[in-house]
């Protein structure tokens, strides 16, 4: 009789595990567990940004898909990842592309180091970072046992790549023009005004501006190489 009980509760415990994964290539042994730092990876890619997280610990955590989302943005279907259970074990992938890199709340900040320039003297190099988050919505109740998932992620680039790759979201920033050579690398400031004075500076608002809008734009250039002026 104590060999059949035993029989029986390890039939329910494996019925219990293959319903919780639901056909995912899941191992109930390694991933019956909450989310850790290491269920994201982050890849910087030269066109994309793409974060990989690990599917099986937020089924675990009794979250599905379409639970996540960047920035807090649920309600928008361009924010959630997609599934890929090609792979082991199998993972929600998100995917932000340069050229819009900021569609779905990311952020980007601009930072200055010192670096190298083409001529080998010292200059001021400007980094663009790109960050944000990945979290899963609200519990609809006051009390919920459902733990609040959170990952987040950030890439750096050189803020001259960005620029001619990404669509320009801000009317103030530190930008640079793109050179074979790379001699004016981080040495343009460009700011945007909305007249001919330079006075009143441009703010841009999230549903961007209307055609035909009428922008004046500033260029300063510093620390450049002794033969341009």
């Amino acid at each position: 009789m104590e060999q059949v009980w035993l029989l029986l509760l390890l039939t329910i415990k494996v019925l219990s595990v293959t319903a919780q994964f639901n056909g995912y290539n899941c191992d109930a042994n390694l991933h019956s567990r909450f989310p850790a730092e290491r269920d994201i990876n982050v890849f910087c890619g030269v066109q994309t940004i793409t974060m990989k997280i690990n599917f099986c610990t937020v089924l675990f955590s009794g979250y599905s898909e379409t639970d996540l989302a960047l920035n807090g943005k649920h309600g928008d279907a361009h924010c959630r990842g997609f599934i890929n259970n090609n792979t082991f074990p199998a993972v929600v992938i998100f995917i932000i592309n340069l050229s819009t890199l900021e569609s779905c709340g990311n952020a980007l900040v601009v930072s200055s180091a010192r670096g190298i320039n083409a001529y080998g003297n010292t200059s001021v190099v400007q980094i663009g970072n790109v960050s944000g988050y990945i979290d899963t919505p609200d519990p609809p109740t006051i009390i919920s046992y459902l733990p609040g998932l959170l990952y987040k992620f950030s890439c750096s680039y050189p803020l001259e790549y960005l620029v001619n790759n990404t669509q320009l979201a801000s009317s103030s920033a530190a930008i640079s023009v793109r050179e074979n050579n790379g001699t004016f690398i981080s040495t343009l400031n460009l700011l945007l005004y909305n007249d001919s004075t330079y006075s009143q500076q441009l703010l841009i608002p999230s549903t961007g501006l209307p055609l035909k809008t009428k922008i004046y734009a500033a260029v300063r250039a510093t620390n450049l190489d002794g033969r341009y002026h």
